[in-house]
Formats: C-alpha cells, sequence, structure tokens
C-alpha cells in the first residue's frame, strides 16, 4: 500500500515511524511547505520530498496522512477526498462548524476510508474502561469526571492559532465524553480562567476550564483542563454509576510504590502526551490501515469531529469568564 504523509512536524515523526512497522505499507512521498524538514524525514524513511500536486496525479496512492496544522486541513482535504483518497487527518478537521459540515458530507460523498486522529479512543486502558461501561459493570453513568492537564503551555505562537482551549485541548475530552457516555448532551455550561498567563486575554483565550455536561438520561459530565500540572501530564477518567465506580488512573514508567515509616510515595505521572499516548498512536494508526485493507468504516468518523467540535463551540458561546 503506498501512502503519502502531508506535514513533516512532531506528530509526522510519530506516525511515520508506526507506519513504517507496518507489512506491506510504503511511505512513498512527504510534503511540507518547509522542504529544509520535509527533505530530512524523506530521507529517513526511503521516501520522495514532493509537492502536492504530484501525490494527487499518483494513481498508486491509496491513501493520505493529514498532519499538517489545523488551518490548511479543510482544502486537503477537499482536495485528497476529490480524487477519492482515503485520509486520516489529525484532529479537529477545521476550526470553523461551518467548514466541519462541508467536510462530514464530502466524505459521505465520495465514500472513501476517513479516520480523524481521536487517539484517546485506542488507548489500553479508555478502551477497558468503555467496555466495562457497555457491559454494565458500572450500572447506570450518573457522573462521568474527565481530567486533562498539560505539564506545560504551548508557547504563544501557537496558541495565537490553535482555537483555543475548548477547540484546541478539551475536544478530546468533548469526544471522550460522546464516546463513553452513549447519550444525547442537552446541556452544557462552561468556565475559563487565566491563572497562569494573563496575556492569553489578548487572543480571548484561557489556560484553566471546566465544562459540566448534562444528558438526557440526567448523566453529569464534568471536564476538568489546565494549561500546566507542575507534576506531569495528568490524564484521568472516572465514572461513577449505579452499581460502582471505576477509575482509569494516571500511567507512571513503572508501578512501583516505595512505603516507608515517613511516606508511600508513588512517581509522577509519564511527562507529556509522546510518552503517554504512545500505544495509542500506534493503534489507531493499525485501525486506519485494517479498515483500508478489509474494506471497513473507521470507527473515528468525520462525523465525530463535527460532534466534539459543535460541543466546544457551544462551550466558547457560554463561557463565564471568572476573572
Amino acid at each position: 500500500m503506498d501512502i503519502a504523509i502531508i506535514g513533516a512536524g512532531r506528530i509526522s515523526e510519530i506516525h511515520s515511524e508506526n507506519l513504517s512497522k507496518i507489512k506491506d505499507v510504503n511511505i512513498k512521498y512527504y510534503y511540507d511547505p518547509d522542504p529544509n524538514i520535509s527533505q530530512k524525514i524523506a530521507s529517513k524513511y526511503g521516501a520522495s520530498d514532493v509537492n502536492l500536486k504530484q501525490i494527487l496525479e499518483d494513481s498508486s496512492i491509496e491513501a493520505v496522512f493529514i498532519l499538517s496544522p489545523t488551518s490548511f486541513h479543510y482544502e486537503q482535504i477537499k482536495l485528497f477526498a476529490s480524487k477519492r483518497i482515503n485520509i486520516f487527518c489529525e484532529k479537529p478537521i477545521d476550526l470553523s462548524l461551518d467548514r466541519t459540515v462541508e467536510i462530514v458530507e464530502l466524505v459521505r460523498s465520495t465514500n472513501i476510508k476517513f479516520m480523524l486522529g481521536f487517539n484517546r479512543r485506542f488507548d489500553p486502558q479508555f478502551i477497558k474502561l468503555n467496555e466495562a461501561i457497555s457491559n454494565g459493570l458500572v450500572g447506570d453513568i450518573h457522573q462521568l469526571v474527565i481530567t486533562s492537564r498539560d505539564p506545560n503551555p504551548p508557547d504563544f505562537q501557537y496558541l495565537e492559532k490553535s482555537g483555543g482551549i475548548f477547540r484546541d485541548m478539551m475536544i478530546h475530552d468533548f469526544d471522550m465524553a460522546n464516546w463513553l457516555l452513549k447519550d444525547e448532551i442537552i446541556d452544557l455550561s462552561s468556565y475559563g480562567s487565566r491563572l497562569i498567563d494573563s496575556s492569553l486575554a489578548a487572543i480571548k483565550d484561557y489556560d484553566t476550564a471546566d465544562v459540566m455536561l448534562k444528558t438526557k438520561s440526567g448523566a453529569i459530565c464534568h471536564i476538568i483542563n489546565s494549561r500546566k500540572a507542575v507534576y506531569g501530564y495528568d490524564q484521568r477518567i472516572e465514572v461513577f454509576g449505579s452499581k460502582g465506580m471505576i477509575q482509569a488512573l494516571n500511567n507512571t514508567e513503572t508501578n512501583l510504590v516505595l512505603s516507608s515509616s515517613k511516606s508511600i510515595e508513588l512517581e509522577k505521572p509519564m511527562y507529556f502526551f509522546l510518552e503517554r499516548y504512545k500505544q495509542a498512536f500506534e493503534s489507531e494508526i493499525n485501525h486506519f490501515i485494517h479498515c483500508i485493507k478489509n474494506d471497513i468504516n473507521p470507527s473515528v468518523s468525520a462525523e465525530d469531529g463535527y460532534k466534539a467540535l459543535a460541543l466546544a463551540e457551544l462551550a466558547i458561546k457560554k463561557i463565564h469568564n471568572l476573572n
């Protein structure tokens, strides 16, 4: 299977490594506006550094991985979908809800395999958590708590173009809420503060944010986000229901616990998403390739991207600015 990769940044390195491990998958092309970085990664994986036109004109390309910045996704998806080329795209599809709807309809009409990079659905812990819910181990869900805190905020240049904490960071958690709750969300309230960097006021963004969701059945979901947790990458989920509670706790490098007369000490969480979600990144790529080979629709769709972005837009609309 010949594939092409659009974008040669950090996420491209992750996906390229995982793709290179899959039998019968050949990374044929890379494209990036900066030839210095695209040539380097192309050389590493024995691929060619080309322009978009060359990729579009090569009928051997079965799939393209759109790993470019969000502002390029919309146009690039349209280009490759028009050629009936299967697409894996990093989240989000676009920062505009209207343009996202347009892509959802385009993907549906072309009948290509399209998958959005909500990698957390492929994390082994969260898969087991979801299975436990589906198997009724906690009964009816009463409360869902999703905690997601980064060890440090991105640079201001990135944040200016990111679309804000709700579209850029919490969108993963909105997707997890939809995936785990399996129910219609009928109400939302949102809160935002600037407790780490007051300069975010200039771009109407926040570094600390909470959202409360309520479903049709009455379940309540609390999503907690922060751009800075001094102890590492904090990724936890708690599901409380009529039969009990199940929790997915933070991953650490080992399971060692030091117990003494003074204290009981555990390791800090893994420091960043590259380590925490290493297995999830690999599994989602394997899933996408498997879907193409076996003519199966990927489990994460363009519609899932729309649903998550719609919640992000509502959170922005209903934001209560606390400072």
